[in-house]
């Protein structure tokens, strides 16, 4: 029963992985066209009617791509709370990014957004790799599944992510907190902000750990 179970949970990954594989496909073909118009416009002066039609295009499919990763939230959100959490930054980046494009937005912002998502993909993707790979299913932690049953995502990869996660969230404060030092007065509350949303991830973060480590 044991190995068909971890069987089972192998087909599972590998499906599960392909479906995120997909996405970030998709997702760097959006980001590609983006970046493609927004050279023209920088050499233009302007933004062509063309161009903003296929921005409206690329906003309504940045949106599918987000309600996608949603869906995979849904099936993953009982085996691996890190990728869920994982999941949902990754449609926060992509919802922003489809406003941008709605707003005919191109440039550094939306490059940002687009190349955060896909870094976060990446994360995901490479884990569920990682797991796959493994010759056995050890018995969940916390966010793993039931226990003593064969784990879909092993506590060892989602402590790896968690890891990634953590190093991203470090830089990003690091970069903040410089910039809070040399920022105007009427600009630092909104740095703050950031600095204060990034504390709340590090908690989050502390406590899954935790849970893993049970």
């Amino acid at each position: 029963l044991h190995k068909k179970k971890k069987q089972l949970n192998k087909q599972r990954l590998a499906a599960i992985r392909k479906k995120y594989l997909k996405i970030r496909s998709q997702q760097i073909a959006i980001k590609k066209t983006g970046d493609h118009i927004a050279l023209r416009r920088k050499a233009r002066g302007m933004l062509m009617r063309a161009d903003m039609l296929k921005l409206a295009r690329r906003a309504d499919m940045e949106g599918a791509l987000a309600e996608r990763v949603q869906e995979l939230t849904m099936q993953l959100k009982k085996d691996s709370a890190i990728i869920a959490l994982m999941n949902s930054q990754i449609v926060r980046r992509m919802n922003s990014a489809r406003s941008l494009l709605g707003h005919a937005v191109t440039g550094s912002r939306l490059d940002h957004q687009q190349a955060a998502a896909i870094a976060r993909l990446t994360d995901i993707i490479n884990s569920l790799k990682a797991s796959a790979r493994q010759k056995r299913f050890h018995g969940s932690g916390g966010g793993g599944g039931g226990g003593g049953s064969a784990a879909l995502v092993p506590p060892v990869t989602q402590l790896k992510l968690l890891r990634a996660m953590q190093q991203r969230v470090n830089r990003h404060t690091a970069v903040l907190h410089q910039k809070f030092a040399h920022a105007a007065p009427a600009v630092q509350p909104k740095i703050k902000q950031r600095i204060d949303h990034l504390s709340r991830q590090q908690t989050t973060i502390r406590h899954l750990a935790a849970s893993l480590m049970h």
